[in-house]
């Protein structure tokens, strides 16, 4: 019986927890009105542990939109096509690209990220250590130039 207590106790402290969004938190307060955005991908990539998922996400775009994410393996890009129609907005193509490493990531960046400029926002989420998906995320609007021109605070999401 002790030494199920023994493995019992740990194990529910780290499966039944909110999970640690140190990065997040960090992270989040440095992001400030004139950053560009390509520096605001970068630092938060770095802010995150190597082995927790982060993401950077477009919004609100004309046209394509793009995914940066890195989870377990190097940086990837991917690029989602625009919806076959719009009554079927889930059914769209996407083409991705990986990087080995941060620095081949970050020369390809300003190119990956230039025909994105067009949409409104970028929402960066950072992933959680938990028993169950649950990250932290936060939005910045853009200008035309991509330039930060405004930030949202800082929420938990939570998956059922």
């Amino acid at each position: 019986m002790r030494l199920l207590v023994v493995f019992a106790v740990p194990l529910a402290a780290i499966a039944c927890g909110d999970g640690d969004n140190a990065a997040a938190r960090a992270f989040h307060p440095t992001v400030k009105v004139g950053s560009p955005l390509t520096q605001v991908i970068m630092d938060g990539e770095k802010a995150q542990l190597a082995d927790i998922e982060y993401s950077v996400r477009s919004g609100e775009c004309p046209g394509q939109s793009i995914d940066l994410r890195r989870h377990n393996s190097g940086p990837s890009v991917r690029v989602w096509d625009i919806p076959v129609s719009p009554d079927q907005s889930w059914e769209r193509g996407y083409h991705e690209t990986g990087y080995p490493n941060r620095a081949a990531f970050a020369a390809a960046l300003p190119d990956q990220l230039s025909p994105f400029l067009k949409c409104k926002e970028f929402v960066f989420t950072f992933g959680r250590y938990q028993g169950w998906p649950t990250s932290d995320s936060f939005t910045v609007q853009i200008d035309a130039t991509g330039t930060v021109t405004g930030v949202s605070p800082l929420t938990k999401n939570e998956m059922d």
